[in-house]
C-alpha cells in the first residue's frame, strides 16, 4: 500500500517539478534572446526627420529640463519596454 503512495508521490513531484522547471528556463532563454536582439533590431529602424526638425524648434528652457532629466535616454528605455512586452505578448508558450 504504502508502495503505491510513494509511486504516485515521486510521479506527481517528477511532473510538478519539471513543469516549473521547465518554464523558468524557457522563460529566461525568451528573455535572453529579446535581451540580445532587442537592441540590434532597434538600431536597425531609421531615424524619423521630420521628428527630429520638430524637436529642433523646441524653446530653449524646454530643452534644458529635458537634458537634465535625461529624457532621450529614458524615452528609449520605455519605448523598449513597451516594445518588449508587444513581442512577449505574441509568444503563445510565453504570455
Amino acid at each position: 500500500m504504502y508502495g503505491i503512495l510513494i509511486s504516485a508521490g515521486s510521479v506527481l513531484l517528477q511532473s510538478l517539478l519539471s513543469t516549473v522547471f521547465g518554464n523558468v528556463i524557457l522563460s529566461l532563454l525568451v528573455y535572453g534572446l529579446l535581451g540580445v536582439l532587442l537592441p540590434h533590431l532597434i538600431s536597425l529602424i531609421p531615424a524619423v526627420g521630420p521628428l527630429v526638425a520638430q524637436l529642433s524648434n523646441v524653446d530653449p528652457g524646454i530643452a534644458f529640463w529635458l537634458t537634465f532629466f535625461q529624457f532621450p535616454t529614458g524615452f528609449a528605455m520605455v519605448i523598449s519596454a513597451y516594445f518588449t512586452r508587444f513581442i512577449i505578448r505574441r509568444l503563445p508558450f510565453v504570455g
